[in-house]
């Protein structure tokens, strides 16, 4: 089980939150050409 966290505001979220949006995108049909493999791992903190 995976823990929230808050999310407090850093420089540079605008370019977060374009960087979604071109993701959200490359899910269409229309731009699934684009499309590349996202590797990423998740861990959990030590408690």
């Amino acid at each position: 089980m995976f823990s929230g966290h808050s999310i407090e505001r850093i420089p540079g979220t605008p370019l977060v939150v374009l960087e979604l949006l071109w993701i959200r995108l490359l899910m269409t049909n229309f731009l699934k050409s684009f499309r590349t493999t996202i590797i990423a791992v998740l861990q959990k903190r030590q408690a």
